[in-house]
């Protein structure tokens, strides 16, 4: 697989996740989001989810979140997404930035694999390494660039397509997004500070 050209951009995330798991199965990874006040936002990419795709269940490693989560009638359990076996597949595996956070991908990946119908397609949104405050603190050697005690991989397109080719997926879609709608990115697309690939089970 060569170098990834003319990735499209578009600012909003969630127009292209919505075309994917709107009337779907859907599995939702990492489904939390860090804290249980997220579900209190109308951003909240599980609650998003959960108002338009036919069924949703949403995995997350953190148990008493979770078990908060569950209490106030959210679908979910708590697993590791490397080794989870929820006996059954989704049309749509929905990975919102978390697969930096994640100890083996390859691991993380095959068994995602296991969990998409034939045809299924795995929507992966994560943070872009050559975004433009990454290269900024890069270049002024500021500390904390790189979040060690959140994050532990950081990707760009090339290098998470590649992943995904050696994983048994097929890249269909990747998309540069950026969460502050800097007018830059709109015409400098690589230095967004995130974006959305998605890809089919092959």
């Amino acid at each position: 697989m060569g170098v990834v050209k003319n990735v499209k951009f578009y600012p909003d995330q969630w127009k292209i996740i919505e075309q994917y798991v709107k009337d779907k199965d859907v599995l939702d990874i990492g489904a939390v989001a860090h804290s249980t006040e997220m579900a209190e936002k109308s951003g909240w990419l599980h609650g998003r989810i959960a108002k338009v795709a036919k069924y949703v269940i949403g995995v997350d490693i953190e148990k008493e979140e979770v078990d908060i989560l569950r209490k106030k009638g959210w679908n979910m359990i708590c697993g590791n997404a490397e080794t989870v076996d929820l006996g059954r597949t989704y049309d749509i595996v929905m990975v919102g930035d978390t697969i930096a956070q994640i100890s083996n991908p390859g691991l993380f990946l095959d068994n995602m694999h296991r969990h998409l119908k034939g045809g299924g397609v795995m929507i992966i949104t994560t943070l872009n390494l050559l975004c433009w405050w990454t290269l900024r603190d890069m270049f002024f050697e500021r500390k904390g660039y790189i979040d060690v005690s959140h994050t532990i991989n950081y990707y760009e397109v090339n290098s998470l397509t590649h992943l995904l080719s050696r994983h048994k997926f097929n890249v269909k879609e990747i998309y540069y997004t950026d969460s502050g709608n800097h007018l830059f990115c709109k015409y400098f697309p690589k230095l967004s500070d995130s974006f959305v690939v998605t890809a089919k089970k092959e």
